[in-house]
């Protein structure tokens, strides 16, 4: 077994971690390539696409909160501290439960049951977090402020003024309707993008962007 240090603020490093990362990374980018190629339906397992967004979040975030830092920088240094690996466990489950849950909890919308709603509000909170590590300040404080919008925008006057939202419909709608975080952005980003940056990686890899500038 691989041995786990304590650090005297926290951070735990251990080779296993590392491990995990790479497990996490690897099992993102063949996850995209199976939809892609359809081997899903190939095996005989037939979901509605949201699930599949729901199983590539069930590996993402984790991986974000254990190799992205809460500081600065875009490449973690050093150990993960606890309340990372903490955040890496609470978003596998709830983006789990969101992937296994998404057929029923999507349909009651109007009724907004406990655990849709708890579990949607984890996974806003969780998600905008990783946007902050991943991308920085300026787009987190962009969804921050549509976010703000909805709730706010009926108490606006003029053209710009909005429909009264509650904040259970909000978070309920974000996490469970199949237009807002398990909709089409994320579906191009679990797709195109990641096979498009894959074999970009494997084009420059090979020698072929050298190939490319050269002409």
């Amino acid at each position: 077994m691989s041995k786990i240090e304590i650090s005297e603020d926290g951070q735990i490093g251990s080779p296993f971690l590392n491990n995990i990362i790479t497990v996490l990374a690897v099992s993102l980018t063949f996850g995209s390539i199976a939809w892609a190629a359809d081997l899903l339906r190939a095996v005989g397992l037939v979901i509605y696409s949201e699930q599949y967004i729901g199983g590539m979040l069930t590996i993402a975030l984790p991986l974000v909160y254990l190799a992205v830092p809460a500081g600065p920088g875009r490449h973690r240094q050093g150990p993960v501290p606890w309340y990372d690996i903490g955040f890496a466990i609470i978003g596998l489950l709830v983006a789990a439960f969101t992937a296994v849950r998404f057929p029923e909890l999507t349909e009651l919308v109007t009724l907004r049951p406990l655990d849709g709603m708890i579990s949607g509000a984890v996974m806003m909170v969780l998600l905008i977090e990783g946007l902050r590590r991943c991308v920085g300040n300026t787009l987190t404080f962009v969804v921050i402020f549509f976010l703000a919008f909805a709730l706010l925008g009926h108490l606006i006057p003029g053209v710009l003024q909005g429909r009264p939202v509650t904040f259970e419909k909000l978070v309920y709608y974000s996490a469970w309707d199949s237009s807002a975080i398990l909709g089409i952005p994320m579906r191009i980003v679990t797709t195109i993008v990641v096979a498009f940056v894959l074999f970009g990686n494997l084009l420059f890899r090979s020698g072929g962007a050298a190939f490319f500038t050269d002409i």
